[in-house]
C-alpha cells in the first residue's frame, strides 16, 4: 500500500505478456500515507473500469480478461472481484490470480501470539517481511486516514474503509470470478490468512486453487533471477492466465485471440472516446458503495 511503482512487478507482466496471447495492464496507483487508505482499491477500480469501457483504444476482448497482483496488488484483486460482481461488471472476469496476498488486518493484534494465524508467529521473524516490518506498514495505512486531506473528515474516510482492510469480513463471496488462484509463501507471515480466506471462497461454492511455495519469503517472487521457485511461481502464474482467458479455467470458453482494434480516424475515434467516456461515467455511477 505505501510503497511501489510500476517496475515492481514489471518483471512479471513482461513474463506473462511473452508468454500469452493477451494485453497486460499494469496500474500505478497512488500509495499511502499521502493518500488515504484505500486508495489503491479505489484507483485501480477506476482504472479498470476505464479500460473496460473503453476497450477497443486497448484493443481487448472485455468479456474475457483477468486480474492480478503479488501482495497488496493480490489483495487489490481479490477485493475487485467482489466489486465488479455487486456493480453487475464481473460476466468477463475469468479469473483472479493473487500471489502473496494480505488479507487480514494487523491493527486487531498487538503482539504475533495474539494473532488467529500461526504463521505470524512462526515467520515474526523473517527476512524481507516479519511482524515489525508489517506493524509498520500498517502504521501508514492507519495514519492516512487523517485531517490532512481538505474537504473529507476522518469519519467519511474510516467509513470508506469498510471490509477492505480485512478481506476475511467480505459481506458475500457467492458468484465471484470463475477460478480464484491464490499462491502462497511458506515463511510468510501472512500465509495462513490468505490460505483461511481462499477456504472461505471455496466453501461459499467458488473454484479456488492454492498453491504454496514451501520455504519461500513473502517477496520471493522478485526473485525468479535466482530462485527455481520464484521462476516456478512466474510459470504457474502464466499457465493460470493462459488457461483462464484461453483454456478451460475460465467460463464460456472462446476461440483464441483478441479483440484487434479497427483503424479509425478523425471524428470516428473521437466518437468512440465520448462513448467510452460515457460508458465508463455511467458503470462508475452502478458501482455500490463499500
Amino acid at each position: 500500500w505505501a510503497v511501489g511503482d510500476l517496475e515492481t512487478s514489471a518483471h512479471l507482466c513482461h513474463h506473462i505478456c511473452a508468454a500469452v496471447p493477451c494485453c497486460v495492464i499494469d496500474v500505478e496507483y497512488r500509495l499511502i500515507p499521502e493518500y488515504p487508505f484505500p486508495i489503491g482499491i479505489m484507483d485501480s477500480l477506476s482504472a479498470v473500469v476505464h479500460i473496460l469501457a473503453n476497450h477497443k483504444t486497448f484493443s481487448i476482448d472485455p468479456t474475457r480478461f483477468t486480474l492480478g497482483g503479488e501482495s497488496s496488488g493480490a489483495t487489490i484483486a481479490l477485493i475487485l472481484n467482489h466489486i465488479l460482481r455487486d456493480a453487475g461488471m464481473g460476466g468477463g472476469l475469468r479469473g483472479v490470480i493473487a500471489g502473496t496476498p494480505t488479507i487480514s488486518d494487523v491493527r486487531k493484534y498487538a503482539t504475533p501470539d495474539m494473532s488467529p494465524w500461526p504463521s505470524m508467529r512462526e515467520s515474526m521473524y523473517t527476512p524481507l517481511l516479519n511482524w515489525e516490518k508489517l506493524k509498520w506498514f500498517d502504521t501508514f495505512k492507519w495514519m492516512s486516514l487523517s485531517t490532512q486531506h481538505p474537504g473529507v473528515s476522518a469519519k467519511e474516510m474510516k467509513k470508506d474503509v469498510a471490509w477492505f482492510a480485512d478481506a476475511m469480513n467480505a459481506p458475500d463471496l457467492k458468484g465471484l470470478a470463475p477460478v480464484t488462484w491464490v499462491g502462497v509463501a511458506g515463511v510468510d507471515p501472512l500465509r495462513d490468512e490468505a490460505v483461511a480466506y481462499a477456504e472461505k471462497v471455496r466453501e461459499a461454492g467458488n473454484r479456488v486453487v492454492v498453491q504454496e511455495y514451501q520455504g519461500m519469503p513473502h517477496m520471493f517472487v522478485h526473485m525468479d533471477g535466482v530462485l527455481e521457485d520464484g521462476r516456478r511461481f512466474a510459470d504457474d502464474v502464466v499457465g493460470v492466465v493462459r488457461g483462464c482467458l484461453h483454456g478451460t479455467l475460465g467460463k464460456g470458453e472462446k476461440a483464441e485471440g483478441m479483440e484487434k482494434l479497427d483503424e479509425q480516424k478523425g471524428p470516428e475515434l473521437e466518437a468512440e472516446k465520448m462513448e467510452g467516456k460515457q460508458k465508463e461515467d455511467q458503470m462508475m455511477s452502478d458501482v455500490p458503495a463499500p
